[in-house]
C-alpha cells in the first residue's frame, strides 16, 4: 500500500503560536479503493469535521463528517470507492475543537491527492463499453440484452457525467467521426467505436461470438 502524507496547516489566533501537524491525513491506495485516515498527534483527544471535493468517487460516510478521534492515534475517516466517471479528484479541509474549549481551530484546505487519469489507462478493450444517454431506448434494449446473456459491459451514462460525453466524442474523432448527428448507444469494444447502428441486434451477436 503507497501512503500519501499531508501537513495540516492550524490558522493562528492573535498572539498565539504556530503549530503544524496537530491533525495528520493520509490517504491510502487499496486496490481500486483510496482509505483515508486522520491521526491526532496531540496529547489530548480532538473532535474534527472532515469537509470534502470528491469527484468520480462515492465516500462511505455522508460529507461533511464529524468524528471523535483519541490522543495520539490513528483512525479510518472514510472510504473513497470509484464510479464509471473518467475524471477522478478528491481534495479535503478539516476542523476541530478541543474538548473544554470554545475556540474551533480551523485548518486550511488541503489538496490530498487530484488524480487525472488518462483515458488510454481507463480502457480495457477486452471488456464491452456502452455510452448510453437518459431516455434511450435503444441504449436500454443494449443493456438488457448484455445482461439477459450475461456478458459482461460497463455502461457510461453521457447525460449524466459529462465527462463520459467528453470521452464518447474523443472515441469518435479518433475513429474518423467528422461531425453530425449520432445515434445512441455509441460502443466500444477492442478499440472499435460503433456508432449510428442500424442493427442493434446483429452486431450484439457479433460481440457475443467474439466474446
Amino acid at each position: 500500500m503507497k501512503y500519501y502524507f499531508v501537513i495540516v496547516i492550524v490558522l493562528l489566533w492573535s498572539y498565539s503560536s504556530f503549530a503544524q501537524q496537530d491533525v495528520e491525513l493520509m490517504d491510502v491506495k487499496q486496490d481500486n479503493e483510496v482509505l483515508l485516515y486522520a491521526q491526532n498527534n496531540r496529547s489530548e483527544e480532538v473532535e474534527i469535521t472532515l469537509h470534502a471535493d470528491i469527484k468520480g468517487y462515492t465516500s462511505s460516510v455522508s460529507i461533511p463528517h464529524t468524528m471523535k478521534i483519541a490522543t495520539k492515534t490513528r483512525e479510518k475517516v472514510l472510504t473513497l470507492t470509484p464510479t464509471q466517471e473518467i475524471e477522478h479528484g478528491y481534495q479535503f479541509s478539516v476542523s476541530y475543537n478541543l474538548p473544554g474549549k470554545y475556540s474551533i481551530r480551523e485548518i486550511t484546505p488541503v489538496q490530498t491527492h487530484i488524480q487525472s487519469q488518462s483515458v488510454s489507462t481507463e480502457i480495457d478493450p477486452s471488456k464491452i463499453y456502452v455510452f448510453s444517454k437518459n431516455g434511450c431506448g435503444r441504449c436500454a434494449l443494449v443493456t438488457k440484452y448484455l445482461k439477459d446473456n450475461t456478458i459482461g459491459y460497463i455502461e457510461l451514462n453521457t447525460t449524466e457525467q459529462q465527462s463520459n460525453n467528453r470521452f464518447m466524442f474523443d472515441q469518435l474523432e479518433k475513429s474518423g467521426f467528422k461531425g453530425g448527428s449520432v445515434t445512441m448507444p455509441v460502443i466500444l469494444y477492442k478499440n472499435k467505436v460503433h456508432y449510428n447502428i442500424p442493427d442493434l441486434t446483429a452486431l450484439l451477436k457479433s460481440l457475443d461470438e467474439e466474446k
